[in-house]
């Protein structure tokens, strides 16, 4: 619910006691105690105020055409000496705002006993809910209509009932809670982030979930995906506890960064995009036969050896660095790969490269050799810091940029065929030899 993204036009009457302040652009009558025709969001500001009489602002005409309320507390001061009294008429203002069935959107930034006085309205239209820095809210339980509810920093709140109606949920910074679940909602968008005690997430059964985010949660420990037949997309991030991660048939992309316990992660054959960084107990991921894989990115997983690629067929893109135990990478089988960008794999030995190659990338890997021989469609080729004895670049007819460094065991260097080279850097390699170039063509 992008509050900020309403026109300045509509922030037409801010209710601040119960008293109107028009706020248009041209700021004809700064005090009225009438709500504009034109007014679509009011602003009630919770104070001692609230005994002042409302009768002239249910008296007027765009009343009845309200459909966003937001409703805070203008200090703690004010707040705590709030008395049952003015609980009352808070209560018997909503009662007739709920009544007028146009609010849709509410956002609350008040105290807990404001906000039991709120969620306690029957609120038969309202389809948004947005709760900030509720500090003392513990329980909040939300209306069966509910569709989209964003929860931020409220410190206390451990027990959250949302409806099955709904299809957005975004909730951060609320350290109490400690489980969510939302299994078999009509959920379409699930977004938690610094949430450090949750520990529990089951979003299983939402058949509309299309994309789950989840950030800075580091107790979480169980996420359960199972059953969301149109999930597309997710991403997990800084989250230290999760073990396991099964994604659906219909995943595309993947983004996983920082979750160093994860071990297993099953992949499906949808997937379009895979990024992992830092997940440093994962020892083998096999994406084999992903035929719609088009990019994969991998960084810093320290303890992943094996990585099988083979037969994803429409695979253009792969990087992977910073990966020291890995020691077995397969390639083959893809056709359409056109880049290939490999640094510090200081266990790697061999690497076979395909004929349709444009661009390549390798740095202190420990490689021996490596054949490019005949990629045709090769025009950028840089190699460092390898252990290669010797390298035929061969045949390479596109090849325009050629640079090659730090290679202290080269002994032997063949470029020839490489017509179209325009660019040759070769940089410390103080074994080489033998060196054989090819003539320009005329």
């Amino acid at each position: 619910m992008d509050w900020t993204a309403l026109p300045r036009c509509a922030l037409d009457n801010v209710i601040q006691g119960l008293e109107i302040k028009q706020q248009t652009l041209i700021n004809k009558y700064y005090r009225r105690r009438a709500i504009h025709d034109n007014a679509t969001v009011l602003i009630l500001s919770v104070s001692q105020k609230t005994l002042q009489s409302m009768d002239t602002v249910f008296a007027s005409p765009g009343f009845k055409r309200l459909k966003y309320l937001t409703i805070c507390a203008p200090s703690d001061r004010y707040a705590t000496s709030l008395k049952d009294e003015h609980l009352r008429v808070l209560a018997e203002t909503l009662a007739v705002l709920a009544s007028t069935g146009t609010i849709t959107h509410l956002r609350l930034r008040v105290r807990r006993e404001v906000a039991d006085v709120v969620l306690a309205c029957p609120w038969t239209s309202l389809t948004h809910v947005g709760c900030y820095s509720c500090h003392a809210l513990t329980t909040l339980a939300l209306g069966p209509a509910i569709e989209h509810v964003e929860i931020f920093d409220c410190d206390a709140l451990n027990t959250l009932d949302l409806s099955p109606a709904l299809k957005y949920v975004e909730i951060s910074n609320c350290n109490a809670l400690a489980t969510l679940n939302v299994s078999g909602s009509a959920l379409t968008h699930v977004k938690i982030s610094h949430c450090n005690a949750i520990a529990t997430l089951n979003v299983s059964g939402c058949s509309a979930l299309t994309c789950v985010e989840i950030y800075y949660c580091g107790a979480l420990a169980t996420l359960d995906l199972s059953g969301c037949s149109a999930l597309t997309r997710v991403e997990i991030r800084y989250c230290s506890a999760v073990t396991t991660l099964a994604l659906g048939p219909a995943v595309e992309h993947v983004n996983i960064f920082a979750c160093g316990v994860l071990a297993t992660l099953n992949l499906c054959p949808a997937l379009k995009y895979v990024e992992i960084s830092s997940c440093r107990a994962l020892a083998t991921l096999d994406l084999s036969g992903c035929s719609a894989l088009m990019r994969v990115e991998i960084r810093s997983c320290s303890a992943l050896a094996t990585l099988d690629l083979s037969g994803c067929s429409a695979l253009t893109h792969f990087e992977i660095s910073s990966c020291s135990a890995l020691a077995t990478l397969d390639l083959s089988g893809c056709p359409a790969l056109t880049r290939v960008v490999c640094h510090k794999c200081s266990a790697l030995a061999t690497l076979d490269l395909g004929p349709t190659l444009e661009h390549v990338e390798i740095s202190s890997c420990a490689l021996t050799t490596l054949n490019v021989l005949g990629c045709s469609a090769l025009t950028h080729f840089e190699i460092s810091s390898c252990a290669l004895t010797t390298l035929n670049v061969s045949g390479c007819s596109a090849l325009t940029h050629f640079e090659i460094s730090s290679c202290s065991a080269l002994t032997t260097l063949n470029v020839t065929g490489c017509s179209a080279l325009t660019n040759v850097k070769i940089i410390s390699c103080n074994a080489l030899a033998t060196l054989n170039v090819a003539s320009r063509r005329a």
